[in-house]
């Protein structure tokens, strides 16, 4: 089947909620599968564009059994719903503990039994309920000796194991709680993820699925080989490769303007963004240090960047576009923008332009 990049951009938008978006914040969050949450704000921002009327801070009320926030996808901070983060832990959970094992080994030497009283240690204190991270250095004081504690240092390995998971609160510090993953078998859980990144994701390549899951080629590939005749093969228009996706309807409705989170699903869903940016605007996106910033879409492609400002109990939103936008834009910008600052519990928020010429 041959696409046009409108129909492309228009499959995935729609399954992303971005054209008619979701009823219910869960809803959008399994069709994006997991939301990179490094920063606490993506999540409601994430969420709020994809959703219907998303109350404020959702994120910070949701049910702690229905929403996982852990190192999943690329072995980054994600949130996603329970079901599906043992989808993924599954999948990658043991090789991402190889990594931190060997991570430990090569930065303060810690190993073998040291490292498992360590990891002993950690599980026994949180038995009686959630503990800050300082309450657990004071049973395991030997965490704060890493350089990289603050980065998940003490709480990595168990995490990808599925025993440990961070919960959204209401303010004040990280807590860490026990946890219980109802692990499925590898095979037919990787079999499982290709479907549901093809679902959500598609028109891909197989190059996409390994950058966006983090999964090796020789893991993703036959769990897309196994999934073949389930998916409809496409050729894009101008872009090389071969990309599958799970039958949709052909359209081209594209939504006139969104803003998408730092770290959005859509920004991060592939190793090509080229359908939806610029190629000589991706520095301005994906910066040093891995940031990847906040975007402006309009008419399905990214036009520019955004910050979010917190200015006492009011908020503004400060948009960099990448050359002058029409004035036709400003109101959906505006639009976008008492969205997210609604599901972050600002009342008002104020655009600021700046950079556009």
């Amino acid at each position: 089947m041959n696409l046009t990049q409108d129909q492309a951009r228009s499959i995935i938008l729609r399954r992303h909620g971005l054209v008619d978006p979701f009823d219910k914040p869960l809803e959008a969050m399994r069709a994006v599968f997991a939301v990179q949450t490094q920063y606490a704000a993506s999540l409601p921002a994430a969420l709020a564009v994809r959703t219907k009327g998303l109350k404020a801070n959702w994120h910070k009320k949701a049910e702690h059994s229905d929403v996982v926030k852990s190192w999943t996808l690329r072995n980054t901070l994600h949130a996603q719903t329970a079901e599906d983060h043992a989808l993924y832990v599954s999948v990658a959970g043991k090789r991402i503990y190889g990594r931190y094992l060997d991570w430990m080994r090569r930065s303060v030497g810690w190993e073998g039994e040291k490292l498992q009283g360590m990891l002993d240690r950690t599980l026994e204190a949180l038995k009686d309920g959630p503990r800050s991270r300082t309450e657990i250095h004071a049973v395991v004081p030997e965490w704060k000796e890493h350089p990289s504690v603050g980065w998940g240092a003490d709480m990595m390995g168990l995490a990808c194991l599925g025993k440990v998971k961070l919960i959204v609160t209401e303010g004040g510090p990280t807590l860490f709680a026990l946890h219980e993953t109802e692990f499925v078998e590898p095979t037919e859980a990787a079999k499982e993820l290709a479907r549901r990144y093809f679902a959500s994701y598609g028109p891909a390549t197989l190059s996409d699925f390994a950058y966006w899951s983090g999964l090796k080629v020789e893991t993703a590939k036959p769990a897309l080989q196994a999934i073949e005749d389930e998916l409809t093969e496409v050729q894009v228009e101008g872009m090389k490769g071969k990309r599958w996706m799970m039958p949709a309807e052909i359209a081209e409705d594209i939504p006139k303007l969104r803003l998408l989170a730092k770290f959005d699903p859509l920004t991060m869903g592939h190793a090509d963004k080229s359908l939806f940016l610029d190629p000589k605007y991706f520095k301005q996106v994906s910066r040093a240090a891995g940031q990847v910033e906040a975007t402006i879409l309009a008419n399905g492609r990214m036009v520019g960047t955004w910050r979010f400002v917190r200015k006492g109990t009011t908020s503004e939103v400060v948009v960099e576009p990448f050359k002058k936008i029409a004035k036709t834009y400003e109101a959906g910008i505006e639009r976008e923008a008492r969205k997210i600052a609604k599901s972050l519990g600002f009342n008002q928020v104020e655009v600021r332009s700046v950079n556009s010429v």
